[in-house]
């Protein structure tokens, strides 16, 4: 038996969506708000055993609606979540260590000697 996962990550909501007219904003912005609840559809309905989101949720300080819409959707994805923090975090994320699972296997290696020397 597998583990099934989920993988998506980039999601910048609330982004400003800078260049766009007032309509193609707007139009962005809503389709950009469904993205949690459609993922946690098609986790449910996939039945994944995980959820990981990489990178950046958000596209800075996110508005509390953002907040609220995204905690519902993972709430009720029916998965146990995994978030990892994206380059805009700074500082935020100096305590995480990242890891691409797409790495060859000698580049995983030279991580894990990395980390062995850190720690």
């Amino acid at each position: 038996m597998g583990l099934k996962i989920l993988h998506s990550a980039d999601w910048h909501l609330d982004s400003p969506f800078a260049g766009f007219d007032d309509s193609q904003r707007a139009l962005l912005k809503q389709e950009q708000q469904s993205i949690p609840g459609k993922t946690a559809q098609l986790c449910r309905r996939e039945k994944c055993d995980l959820l990981l989101l990489a990178g950046d949720i958000f596209d800075g300080e996110p508005a509390r609606e953002t907040v609220e819409v995204l905690k519902k959707a993972l709430s009720e994805c029916g998965a146990r979540v995994f978030i990892t923090p994206g380059f805009i975090f700074g500082s935020n994320g100096s305590r995480y260590i990242r890891i691409s699972l797409c790495a060859k296997k000698e580049k995983i290696a030279e991580a894990l000697e990395r980390i062995r020397k850190i720690f």
